[in-house]
Order: structure tokens, then C-alpha cells, then sequence
């Protein structure tokens, strides 16, 4: 990875709506569109938005996920780490994995 590269943090949130929460961002909060991957039935199956050089992802579940009911206060949230190279890195803990 070049030394220019930008390297941080991700956070991925499953959501039941990406199309909301995209449309929420960028024309609420003021995010750009960053990318997104759209699903077999028309819908985002998920989307990266940014401002500011935070980006945030959001992600509907493939299946159905205890605690992703539009009225549940806790979701599933993933964190993507970039690092310049991951095996120089110091040893993960016990468990983690490196994708």
C-alpha cells in the first residue's frame, strides 16, 4: 500500500433499509455516496457514504438477525480496520481473525 493510501477505521451497521439510511445521510446529514452494491430485488444490499473523510457503511442482513427489528435499540455492527500491511501488524488476539 502506497504511503499516500489512507488508512482508518470503518464502522458497518446493519440496518433493515439501506435505501432509507442512504437517502437519510446523504440528503439529511450531508454525506456523500461513496459506493454500493446493489441486490438481486433492486434494493442497496449495502453502501459506504462520507464527510469529512469519516465513511461509513451500511449493510442489510442477508438473513434474518435477532436485534435488526426497526424497533430494536441494538444492532449488529462490524469494524474494518486498514492497515498498511497486516502481517508486519502485532499478532491479533486469541479469536480475532484478519479478512
Amino acid at each position: 500500500m502506497s504511503k499516500e493510501a489512507r488508512l482508518g477505521v470503518m464502522p458497518i451497521i446493519t440496518v433493515d433499509s439501506v435505501d432509507e439510511v442512504h437517502r437519510f445521510y446523504t440528503e439529511k446529514l450531508g454525506f456523500q455516496h461513496l459506493m454500493g452494491v446493489v441486490g438481486k430485488d433492486g434494493g442497496l444490499d449495502f453502501v459506504t457514504v462520507v464527510r469529512s473523510g469519516v465513511r461509513i457503511m451500511f449493510a442489510r442482513a442477508q438473513e434474518k438477525i435477532a436485534g435488526t427489528e426497526p424497533s430494536a435499540g441494538k444492532r449488529p455492527v462490524d469494524i474494518y480496520v486498514e492497515v498498511e500491511d497486516p502481517v508486519a501488524e502485532p499478532k491479533p488476539p486469541q479469536g480475532a481473525k484478519i479478512v
